[in-house]
């Protein structure tokens, strides 16, 4: 009798293991990602479609899973200069710097640095300097959509509007301009 009850609770823990698995559940696939480089080598450019290399930040992004974390090993301060807009965040995720101060992404003037586009996202703890958000010439051609951060529509908890969980975030000399490079200045 306890060798047929032992088969059946292994049975009910895969099934419920399976379950999870195929309705995407982040419970069982979270990992934490460490960015160890302060490079962003193969960024592709304006584009930011680049790969970047092993323990990039870049890489990270583009590895991250549902529901997955991004910490950084990468010294202090670990000041990471972009040759591209990271990639967009289309799934659940969390970036966490540690110590604020300690992790500076910086735009190099010319790029935007997050731009969630759907999830549930946390950025915590990272300094933001340098970015630039270019925006399109659609309408007046003013929107430039954030500087450091920008946040897109679609079904997502950042949606037009909506504020997605950011915990002690520095930004500094960050920049949204229009397709006319007009400058956005708060009113």
């Amino acid at each position: 009798m306890q060798s047929s009850t032992r088969q059946a609770r292994q049975r009910l823990t895969l099934a419920a293991f399976a379950i999870a698995a195929i309705s995407g559940s982040p419970l069982l696939r979270a990992a934490t990602l460490t960015a160890t480089r302060s490079t962003d080598s193969a960024s592709e450019g304006l584009a930011g479609t680049g790969v970047g290399a092993a323990g990039e930040l870049r890489a990270q992004m583009r590895a991250a899973g549902p529901g997955d974390t991004i910490d950084f090993s990468c010294g202090s301060p670990c000041t990471i200069t972009l040759n591209g807009p990271l990639p967009p965040i289309n799934s659940d995720l969390t970036i966490d710097g540690g110590t604020l101060g300690d992790v500076i992404i910086d735009g190099n003037n010319l790029y935007r640095v997050f731009f969630v586009n759907t999830g549930q996202v946390l950025l915590a703890n990272l300094q933001i300097q340098n970015a630039l958000a270019q925006g399109g010439s659609g309408g007046s051609g003013d929107g430039g959509g954030g500087g450091g951060l920008a946040f897109d529509g679609g079904n997502s908890t950042a949606n037009a509007g909506a504020r997605p969980p950011i915990r002690s975030i520095w930004c500094f000399t960050a920049l949204a301009c229009g397709a006319r490079r007009a400058a956005l200045r708060p009113r």
